[in-house]
């Protein structure tokens, strides 16, 4: 934080985003988007296993259980916790450039950071929600 950051900013703050916790909501997708969501979502998880063991000679339960433990914490942050910036006060040219007059700015785009890290997370379980909710609604009818 700089100091024209806070004597320009100290007693008028710009918008700033909000960060909710809580249970999302789930949008109506066509049987054939969540499919394919749900294809996207396993080849991360795929993907992920793969790249872990791609060099290892044997794999041990120990060496497997860590790893999904910090899969399952990292995609239940991502659903639970939503990140939400407020895109107009980013900082200039977007958010490329710093506004050297606001310390706002700098929490925006901090939030905006936090919600690209989560997003595969929350991609993954909504994925994961809506097909198994699929095959439950398939199977019933």
């Amino acid at each position: 934080m700089s100091l024209f950051e806070w004597f320009c900013e100290r007693k008028n703050l710009g918008a700033t985003g909000t960060l909710e916790v809580g249970k999302r909501g789930l949008p109506s997708r066509s049987n054939g988007m969540i499919t394919f969501r749900f294809v996207i979502a396993f080849t991360f998880i795929v993907f992920f296993y793969f790249s872990l063991y791609s060099n290892a000679w044997s794999i041990t339960i120990e060496t497997f259980i860590i790893p999904s433990i910090l899969l399952v914490c990292y995609c239940l942050i991502g659903f639970f916790i939503r990140p939400k910036p407020d895109s107009s006060n980013m900082g200039w040219a977007g958010g490329l450039i710093n506004n050297p007059f606001k310390i706002t700015d700098n929490w925006n785009r901090q939030l905006m950071v936090f919600k690209i890290i989560l997003m595969p997370g929350a991609f993954i379980v909504e994925s994961l929600i809506q097909f198994v909710q699929l095959l439950l609604n398939s199977k019933n009818a």
